[in-house]
């Protein structure tokens, strides 16, 4: 789920800025897998990044465990365990795919 992520959120660059303010030119998303709420120097650095990611998709499971097991992960696409479930559910398959 770390590659599909990263692949989905930033085509996999480490760089990466999201949800840019089209006035303040705030970027709260940042690094691969687009963490908000976290230090430039780690969303940049992928293994640091990957580490924070992993923690969230720990927690993103027990939060969301009244989804469906491909469905746990919405939270971390829209902050919610509701919103995108669709997302990681299509996420879930891309990742089952290529593993398969």
């Amino acid at each position: 789920m770390l590659v599909v992520t990263s692949a989905y959120e930033s085509a996999n660059d480490p760089h990466a800025r999201g949800d840019c303010d089209r006035v303040t030119h705030d970027c709260p998303s940042k690094g691969a897998f687009q963490l908000k709420n976290v230090r430039e120097e780690i969303a940049d650095d992928p293994a640091q990044a990957a580490r924070v990611w992993l923690s969230l998709a720990a927690d993103a499971e027990m939060r969301c465990s009244a989804n469906p097991p491909e469905e746990r992960l919405a939270v971390l696409a829209s902050g919610s365990c509701n919103r995108a479930r669709g997302k990681a559910r299509r996420r879930a398959e891309t990742a089952r795919a290529i593993v398969w």
